[in-house]
């Protein structure tokens, strides 16, 4: 049982493909602590094993971590109520949630939501990568017959890429907002591409924050559209 209980935590937290070794280690301390989860979860987060670099990247991001991670990381305003227990029509995150699986609190059986791959299918992947793109491309709002309101989940995306060390280096920029929402590692010409976005076909030294010629809004939106339908953007 502390074996099976620890293997749940380590899929969970750390990857998809469990370490037998650490595992094992893991059940040792939860019978030694008399089954208290917490001295288990401390001694985990805190080892080397939890920060080894094969163990970015290495699980997928459940969709309740997808929506809510997204929601938190931009700093999104207008973001709808979560009350589920009403029908109104602005509980629009709720609902998505609900449609796609994995409403807080109201899991499909004792056993909870599956792990790992299975947060992935065809029809999951698409919601999410709808959800992002509306938010990158500024036009998520509400369902008919509300769609004429107002948006929902915006952002600046100027004042977004104030908030990194260089907004006005083109190229290190694009790999602050890379390192932000990418846990696993890309190719270099992925990474080559994904600036090549953000220049738009311009010279770095033209790249300037306040300068209307520049686009800037429009241009950060692209890389972060481009980022967002990454396959990696829904790893952790």
């Amino acid at each position: 049982m502390a074996w099976f209980i620890c293997q749940k935590f380590y899929t969970t937290f750390v990857r998809c493909q469990p370490d037998t070794r650490v595992i094992e280690a893991m059940a040792a301390l939860l019978q030694q602590h008399d089954w208290q989860a917490e001295p288990v979860l401390r001694a985990l987060f805190s080892s080397q094993h939890f920060y080894l670099p094969e163990n970015r990247g290495a699980t997928y991001k459940t969709h309740v971590g997808f929506y809510l991670g997204l929601i938190r990381t931009m700093g999104l305003r207008y973001v709808p109520d979560f009350d589920a227990t009403t029908r109104s029509p602005f509980n629009n995150l709720a609902r998505r949630l609900l449609g796609i699986g994995e409403l807080p609190f109201y899991p499909p059986d004792v056993q909870g939501w599956p792990q790992g791959r299975a947060w992935i299918t065809s029809s999951t992947l698409a919601q999410r990568e709808e959800f992002a793109v509306q938010i990158a491309r500024n036009n998520a709002r509400h369902s008919p017959p509300l769609s004429q309101l107002a948006r929902l989940y915006t952002f600046d995306a100027v004042e977004f890429a104030r908030t990194f060390p260089q907004p006005e280096d083109p190229h290190a920029l694009c790999d602050d907002i890379l390192q932000l929402f990418l846990a696993a590692p890309i190719s270099t010409a992925e990474r080559e591409a994904l600036h090549q976005i953000l220049l738009d076909g311009g010279k770095d030294y033209e790249w300037k924050l306040d300068d209307p010629a520049q686009r800037a809004d429009e241009r950060i939106r692209k890389l972060l559209e481009a980022v967002f339908k990454m396959p990696q953007f829904h790893l952790c």
